[in-house]
């Protein structure tokens, strides 16, 4: 169900158990089910699924590939960068994916993106926020 300010555009879709509530969007072809729970000022779109007992909330955006079954494979920081914005990583079809501001891409993509555009305190900060994500979503050393 889709309650609050909660929005459902473009050919999305919401079913099974899910809920999407607050401010939170769902658009493009992106599919929330399940118990999966889409909240706060999240956004879900492209061809994203979120499905299980996964929850997407706060200021995290889902992307393009997203396959987010459970809560450990998607990962947000908030208040980081230059901007002060979110940083979002998501397990997605092909590897993890990484969000921050208008940047959707990998996360040598990412990281390679950062160390053209950024100090060295942000570009290391990202660094370390790139491998608490990585080992929260994939469990890795």
């Amino acid at each position: 169900w889709v309650s609050g300010d909660a929005e459902v555009f473009g050919d999305a879709r919401v079913f099974g158990d899910a809920r999407v509530f607050g401010d939170a969007r769902v658009s493009g072809d992106a599919r929330v089910f399940g118990d999966a729970r889409v909240f706060g000022d999240a956004w879900v779109s492209g061809d994203a699924e979120v499905f299980g007992d996964a929850w997407v909330s706060g200021n995290a955006w889902v992307r393009s590939c997203a396959v987010i079954s459970e809560r450990k494979m998607i990962f947000w920081a908030s208040n980081v960068g230059s901007e002060n914005g979110t940083l979002t990583v998501f397990n997605g079809k092909d590897g993890l994916i990484v969000t921050r501001g208008c940047f959707t891409g990998t996360v040598d993509e990412f990281l390679a993106k950062s160390a053209e555009v950024h100090d060295e305190k942000t570009k290391r900060e990202y660094q370390l926020l790139i491998e608490v994500a990585k080992s929260r979503i994939l469990g890795a050393d």
